[in-house]
């Protein structure tokens, strides 16, 4: 779910993961340190993959962040990359 702190789509994230959502954006340029506890509490709370994103568009375009502003910690790409190989696992009919 890409920066759900912008369009609010947080209040109906328990909807989102009943159909099928499986990440958050929780580190983005537009992002509070309160909103970013938030959507991390979120996130444990659905088993929900971590992102980060810092919504790059352009050089010229001052309305957006600047890339390599946001990124993720050791700790969250570790668990991502666990979850995506459990993911994959899964798919194609391994033991997990």
């Amino acid at each position: 779910l890409a920066h759900p702190g912008i369009d609010q789509a947080y209040q109906v994230l328990e909807d989102l993961v009943d159909h099928g959502l499986k990440g958050i954006e929780v580190y983005h340029s537009s992002h509070h340190p309160g909103m970013e506890t938030k959507f991390i509490r979120m996130a444990k709370e659905f088993g929900l993959f971590v992102s980060a994103g810092s919504d790059f568009h352009r050089l010229e375009d001052d309305s957006h962040g600047m890339l390599g502003t946001k990124t993720l910690d050791w700790e969250h790409m570790g668990s991502y990359y666990r979850q995506l190989i459990m993911e994959r696992k899964k798919d194609m009919g391994a033991n997990v």
